[in-house]
C-alpha cells in the first residue's frame, strides 16, 4: 500500500550505552549551538540559546497501530508500512538532523540511520503515495495541526504555493485545485478530518485556514527531507494530535477513515482530457485513482489507439515493459533499418512525452559470423543482452523435443555457448554451470531417473513391469539408452540392476 506511518517520538527504551540528551553548546563567536555531551573550548552548554526537545510523544505508536488495522480493515486486507523509534526522544531525536538527533554518540547515529533507512526502502517500494509523520502535543487551543513545511506566517498571510509544500507533487496533480483550497479549503485533509466528527478542529482547514496567534507546528525534519517539497512523488504530512485525542481509544480508528475517503474525495469534480498531436478531446470524469498526466494515462492511451506501429518497418511485439523489435541483420548496412526504426521509436516517445527507461533496454543478437553491431535509443547506447535469460528460454521450449533430435539439439546449444563473449575458455559443462542450466542431454537423462523412480514405488504399473522384464533380460523392452550409460553415474549414485530393481 501506498502510505508509510512514522512514530520518530513514541518510543519508551533507555540504553544505559546512550547518554540523555541535554542542552547543545552555545558558541558566541560563531552564534551557533554545537551538538556535543563535551562543550569544547570557548563554547557553554546553554538550554536557553540551545534546549533540545526531549519530550515522549504518547500513545502515538498505538495510533500508529490503530490507524494500520483500521485501514486493512476498510481496504480488505491492504496494510500501510510502519516504521517506528523505540527509543527514547531524549536518548535520539528521530526527527532532526544527525548531530541535534545523535549527539555524536555511535549507538544513536546507528538508530537514527536505520530509521532513515527503513523510510527511504519503503519509498523506494512506492511510485506516489502519502507519509504521515504522527506526533503529539500539548498546545493549550487543543487542535489537530497538519503540517505541511509552509510556516505559521505564510498561513496567517494567505500569501503560499502548495507547489513550494510536502505536498507539491499532489498539487502538481490536481491542476483545477489552487493551493488555497487544498491546503486549507473544501479539498484539503482538515475538512476531511472535521467532516467525520464536528468536535474535532483542525488547523489549516476551512474553519481554521491559518493559526492565527495560536501554537502551530509546521512540519519537522522528515516532512521536510521525504516530502515532494523539493523533488519526487511522494507526499508527506505531520500530523500532530492534542493529547486529549491521542490518549483515547475512540478517536484512533477515524483516522483510517478519513485516509481512505481522502482518495475517492480528492477525485470527486475532478475531470480530464486527452491530448494528442495538437487534437484535444472533450473533458470526462475522473473515475478511477489513476489521473491523466499520470504515467499510466498516456501509456494505456498511445497501446490502445495502436500509434505506436506508425512508420515502424520491423517486426514487433507490443507487451508492457517487454516489446521487442524484430530484424535479420547479415551485413554493416543490414543494420541501418532496424536502427531507423529504433530512431523512429525515439521520436514518437518525445512526441507524446514519453520516456523510456534506457538502462532496460538491451540487444540480444542471435546468429553467426555476423558483424558487431552497435545500436542506440535517442543518444544512450545499448548493451548486449544477458544470455542467461535468453537459454533459460531455450531450454523450455527444447524441454519436450523427441529423444532423437536431442543430439542435434546439444550441437546447436554448444555451437551458441562458444559464440557468448567472456565465456570462449571456458568448457561446456563450465558454461551451462554458470548459466545454472543442464546440458539438453542430462535433462533427458533427468527425466528418465524420474521415470525409473516412479515405476520403483509403484507409481505406474506398467511401467514398473516394463522395467522389471527390462532387468530380468526380456529382450522384448527397451531400456532407454540414457539409462543403459547411467551405471554408476557420477552425481547420481544410481545403479540399474537387478538388486535395486528386485
Amino acid at each position: 500500500m501506498n502510505l508509510i506511518l512514522s512514530v520518530p517520538h513514541g518510543g519508551s527504551m533507555e540504553p544505559k550505552d546512550i547518554p540523555d540528551r541535554e542542552a547543545a553548546c552555545w558558541d558566541a563567536k560563531t552564534s551557533s549551538c554545537i551538538f556535543s555531551h563535551d562543550c569544547p573550548p570557548g563554547s557553554i552548554q546553554s538550554s536557553k540559546e540551545c534546549k533540545v526537545s526531549t519530550n515522549q510523544d504518547r500513545y502515538t505508536i498505538e495510533v500508529a497501530q490503530a490507524l494500520a488495522e483500521e485501514i486493512k480493515s476498510i481496504t480488505h486486507g491492504f496494510f500501510p508500512h510502519i516504521i517506528i523509534n523505540h527509543l527514547q526522544r531524549f536518548k535520539m531525536d528521530a526527527n532532526r538532523e544527525k548531530e541535534e538527533a545523535c549527539f555524536g554518540i555511535p549507538q544513536a547515529e546507528q538508530a537514527w540511520e536505520d530509521y532513515m533507512g527503513f523510510l527511504t526502502t519503503a519509498k523506494s517500494q512506492m511510485s506516489g503515495g502519502l507519509i504521515l509523520d504522527i506526533h503529539g502535543q500539548a498546545h493549550p487551543e487543543r487542535w489537530i495541526e497538519l503540517g505541511y513545511t509552509l510556516s505559521k506566517t505564510s498561513l496567517n498571510s494567505g500569501v503560499f504555493s502548495a507547489l513550494n509544500s510536502s505536498i507539491s507533487h499532489l498539487a502538481s496533480q490536481l491542476v483545477n485545485v489552487s493551493s488555497e483550497t487544498l491546503i486549507a479549503g473544501n479539498r484539503s485533509l482538515g475538512k476531511y478530518i472535521e467532516e467525520q466528527n464536528k468536535s474535532y478542529v483542525c488547523v489549516p482547514s476551512p474553519s481554521n485556514p491559518s493559526p492565527n496567534n495560536g501554537n502551530y507546528y509546521s512540519g519537522g525534519y522528515i516532512t521536510k527531507t521525504f516530502g515532494s517539497r523539493s523533488s519526487g512523488t511522494i507526499d508527506a504530512i505531520q500530523l500532530e494530535l492534542p493529547q486529549w485525542l491521542s490518549s483515547g481509544e475512540a478517536g484512533w480508528s477515524w483516522l483510517g477513515q478519513v485516509h481512505c475517503l481522502l482518495g475517492k474525495k480528492l477525485l470527486d469534480g475532478q475531470a480530464q482530457r486527452v491530448v494528442m498531436n495538437g487534437v484535444k478531446s472533450s473533458w470526462h470524469p475522473v473515475t478511477s485513482g489513476v489521473l491523466q498526466g499520470l504515467l499510466m494515462g498516456p501509456v494505456l492511451f498511445n497501446i490502445l489507439i495502436d500509434d505506436l506501429d506508425k512508420e515502424i518497418k520491423c517486426t514487433k511485439s507490443k507487451f508492457t515493459d517487454h516489446s521487442k523489435l524484430d530484424g535479420n541483420v547479415d551485413l554493416l548496412e543490414s543494420g541501418k533499418p532496424l536502427q531507423r526504426d529504433l530512431d523512429r521509436l525515439d521520436q514518437w516517445a518525445k512526441a507524446n512525452s514519453m520516456k523510456f527507461n534506457k538502462a532496460r533496454c538491451q540487444v540480444l543478437p542471435l546468429g553467426r559470423n555476423n558483424p558487431s553491431q552497435h545500436y542506440r535509443l535517442g543518444q544512450s547506447g545499448w548493451k548486449a543482452a544477458l544470455w542467461k535469460r535468453a537459454w533459460r528460454c531455450w531450454s523450455t521450449v527444447t524441454e519436450s523435443v523427441p529423444r532423437k533430435d536431442v543430439k542435434v539439439l546439444e550441437c546447436v546449444q554448444r555451437r551458441a555457448t562458444e559464440l557468448m563473449k567472456d565465456q570462449e575458455e571456458k568448457s561446456y559443462e563450465e558454461q551451462m554451470e554458470e548459466l545454472e542450466l543442464f546440458s539438453l542431454e542430462k535433462r533427458r537423462l533427468r527425466g528418465d531417473f524420474i521415470d525409473l523412480y516412479n515405476c520403483l514405488k509403484g507409481g505406474s504399473r506398467q511401467g514398473s513391469q516394463a522395467w522389471q522384464q527390462a532387468a530380468q533380460g526380456d529382450s522384448g523392452v527397451t531400456v532407454p539408452e540414457s539409462i543403459q550409460k547411467a551405471s554408476g553415474y557420477e552425481g547420481y549414485g544410481l545403479e540399474v540392476n537387478m538388486a535395486v530393481l528386485g
